[in-house]
């Protein structure tokens, strides 16, 4: 009897250990924390993820697991009396929150030392979301700008989310959130090139986001540049959590967790608010102020384990306020005042129909609108367009070796658009008040429709997609047929070299064809993309790609009747309104992108990239010049490296050539200064894009550091942009002379971001 009693007052101790992996890639952590709080114990893994703890007293425990630069884990478990508890436990990074898995037998872990990180297409560069939340900056945790950093990417301008790829300006690169593609992506207003934008999705919702530099799968359309890839993630199933994010520029709360008791379903909801008053001051924007909020709501519901459904809405303002400073008649066409609304709503039903069928349908709405008033109160520009559809997308896996996929398309766009403008162009002169020069509501549909089958051949060495998109606008009553081919073949593990070949499409805007030179008739714009890249692995999670394109465009539209301008007589011409647009615009995008990248949850993570590149147009009548976007010369540094469990660093360096400074621009004749500050003074010319705006230069510091406390993940982080104070200039406001005046270009000119440290805080219960 003393015997049992003395066994019931000291049961067995048992032994928990287990192993922490990152969800997405499986890599065992190293430097991670995992806390027994109520029995006051903790452990730190090694560098294979591992961790032990022993002699624990059986019962009912909550693990504590966190790391610098991942989502904090609590999970409640049974500890077993007299028995070894082994656990794998998924780690999500910033933001993310994945289910737990756990066993109650050993599990074993097994990772290469050398991770695969070959694309599965040429032109293809993926950004998880650690990269995402270094590179998003602490300025303003947009993750647009973390593409910035990506081969082949131009942004010059630090003020604007928005960026071209290999040429390709902002207009001509799809945006694609949760599998739609979106005109406007941006919190922001019509380019005046000192004002700014920044994404309408909170850096904290977003998963992954993708680029597509060249020939994209068959199931994108609709723009002939890049494609960027943005998915927002799920909430968590397996509890609440709150996060408060507080930037530079903006604070955002958001609130997630599980739908029902029974872990079938998630929501997460957050809510954006910029405060840019101090930043815009500091910044040498002389009185003005740009502001922006959003609410963004996504929700997922199993129905049951073979259909889902998702949805995601983004409610979205900006707002606009700036002194009138320019002089005479030009100040009545100054915007002093804008706002502007972004909405955006997704339902996609995602059904198992067969074991090798899966269907994804999905409705979607989104909305873009804006008012632009001048100091007197006067419309400048009002738009509201709006688009809706319903697409749907099958998948098929007929066997290992091969996949079918198939969708179609159908949207409806409503435009209106009403401009006023200080230029009486029929006159050829400024006026003495505002006058109309575009005034229209229109209604269009497109639809589409596409294939693609992809193969793999020996032994899976070899991998070929050949797919086709059909694509029409009755707005035009245009067709277009666009195939498109890529092809892999791994020489040895390790080594892998691709090829890929497409033609793009993207149809005239409603501008284009009804606005201020609205031309009917037109036709879509098109290019052929060629690529071909080599890549192989270095060890250690190391790869080096090297690629070579080319983007072939015709039919692009342009006029140099847009444009005021010398013509080859030596006469001064300003725009002419009216149907004057034509697709006799050709032209080619080349050049060669190199990229040493580590790919690594643990330790150094980062890249090292240079691009050389050239863009250049013809038009019909033989006038060549280079594009808006080209830069000849792009290198991007970046670097991050997880100290500790609650240290981390990174670096981005960025340098650009220079891009041309748009215009049928001459000889400069210098700088002087106006009311509103310093501009530079430009001869007409009649050549276009002559003159080259100087190289840009920038690098960014930063360090994120955690506290912990027993409910809650402090991090803090700490900026310094722009460290060596490069001046980065900037050109805006074209103030163009009258006829019989000088030919004499104002241009003002200020610098972007100074060197300009910043701190911000993520906390997390």
């Amino acid at each position: 009897m003393s015997s049992w009693s003395a066994m019931a007052q000291a049961p067995s101790t048992a032994t928990l250990r287990g192993t922490i992996i990152d969800f997405k890639t499986k890599e065992p952590l190293a430097h991670v924390k995992v806390e027994l709080r109520s029995l006051g114990r903790e452990v730190i893994t090694d560098d294979r993820g591992r961790f032990e703890l022993t002699q624990l007293e059986p019962g009912v425990v909550e693990i504590a697991v966190s790391t610098v630069g991942y989502s904090l884990l609590g999970q409640k478990l049974t500890i077993p009396a007299g028995q070894t508890l082994d656990l794998e436990l998924p780690l999500g990074p910033e933001a993310v929150k994945p289910s737990v898995v756990s066993a109650l037998n050993a599990v074993t872990v097994t990772v290469k030392s050398t991770q695969s990180a070959l694309p599965e297409t040429p032109s293809l560069y993926a950004m998880n979301n650690t990269d995402l939340q270094n590179l998003s900056t602490v300025l303003a945790n947009d993750p647009m700008r973390a593409m910035q950093t990506l081969p082949g990417v131009t942004a010059n301008q630090d003020f604007y989310g928005q960026f071209a790829v290999r040429g390709a300006g902002p207009g001509h690169v799809g945006v694609v959130i949760d599998g739609v593609l979106l005109d406007n992506a941006f919190h922001g207003f019509t380019d005046k090139g000192d004002l700014g934008s920044v994404s309408i999705v909170n850096g904290s919702l977003v998963d992954s986001s993708s680029l597509f530099s060249g020939v994209a799968p068959a199931r994108f359309g609709g723009r002939t540049g890049a494609t960027v890839q943005v998915d927002t993630r799920e909430g968590s199933r397996d509890d609440s959590f709150t996060r408060l994010d507080v930037d530079f520029l903006s604070a955002s709360l958001t609130q997630e967790g599980p739908l029902g008791t029974e872990q079938r379903g998630s929501y997460i909801v957050s809510a954006r608010k910029s405060y840019l008053d101090y930043l815009t001051s500091s910044l040498k924007v002389k009185s003005s102020t740009l502001g922006y909020s959003d609410l963004d709501v996504k929700l997922d519901y199993d129905l049951n384990p073979t259909n889902r459904v998702s949805l995601t809405t983004v409610f979205g303002t900006s707002q606009i306020a700036r002194e009138a400073n320019l002089q005479g008649n030009q100040s009545l066409g100054f915007l002093t005042d804008g706002s502007g609304q972004q909405d955006f709503t997704t339902l996609r039903w995602t059904s198992q129909v067969s074991p090798s069928t899966t269907s994804r349908a999905q409705f979607f709405w989104a909305s873009d609108s804006q008012t632009q008033r001048n100091s007197a109160g006067d419309l400048l520009m009002g738009t509201d367009a709006t688009q809706s559809g319903l697409s749907e997308e099958l998948t098929h896996t007929l066997s290992d070796q091969q996949t079918l996929e198939a969708g179609w398309n159908v949207l409806q766009r409503q435009t209106s658009l009403k401009e006023q403008s200080i230029w009486n162009y029929n006159a050829g002169t400024l006026s003495t008040a505002l006058v109309p020069v575009a005034d229209f509501s229109k209604t269009a549909v497109e639809s589409g429709v596409y294939l693609q089958d992809t193969a793999k051949m020996l032994e899976d060495r070899l991998k070929l997609k050949f797919g086709a998109r059909w694509d029409y606008s009755s707005a035009t009553g245009q067709s277009v047929f666009l195939p498109r081919v890529d092809a892999s073949y791994a020489l040895r593990p390790g080594t892998q070299v691709a090829a890929a070949l497409g033609q793009t499409a993207q149809f005239p805007s409603m501008d284009n064809l009804y606005g201020k030179f609205g031309t009917p008739g037109l036709n879509a714009e098109r290019a052929t993309t060629a690529a071909l890249s080599f890549d192989q692995d270095l060890g250690d999670r190391w790869r080096l790609h090297t690629e070579l394109y080319e983007r072939n465009e015709s039919q692009r539209i342009y006029s140099p009747l847009t444009q005021f301008r010398l013509t080859s007589n030596g006469s001064y011409a300003i725009p002419t309104t009216g149907p004057v647009l034509t697709n006799g615009l050709s032209g080619y995008a080349r050049g060669v992108e190199i990229m040493l990248q580590r790919q690594s949850a643990n330790g150094f993570s980062g890249w090292l990239a240079v691009s050389r590149s050239q863009n250049r147009y013809a038009t019909d009548t033989g006038m060549e010049f280079s594009g808006d976007n080209e830069q000849r010369t792009s290198i991007t540094a970046y670097g991050s490296y997880r100290w500790s469990n609650t240290l981390s660093f990174s670096a981005v360096a960025r340098y650009g050539s220079g891009t041309p400074i748009p215009g049928y621009l001459g000889a400069s004749s210098g700088a002087s200064s106006r009311g509103d500050g310093p501009v530079v003074m430009y001869a007409m010319s009649p050549s276009l894009n002559t003159q080259q705006a100087s190289e840009y230069q920038r690098l960014d510091l930063r360090v994120n550091k955690v506290i912990y406390g027993p409910k809650y993940k402090l991090t803090l982080k700490a900026e310094i942009a722009n460290v060596l104070n490069h001046d980065n200039w900037r050109y805006y406001d074209y103030i163009y002379p009258t006829p019989g005046t000088a030919q004499t270009v104002a241009i003002s000119r200020n610098t972007t971001m100074p060197r300009l440290p910043t701190i911000g805080m993520s906390l997390e219960f």
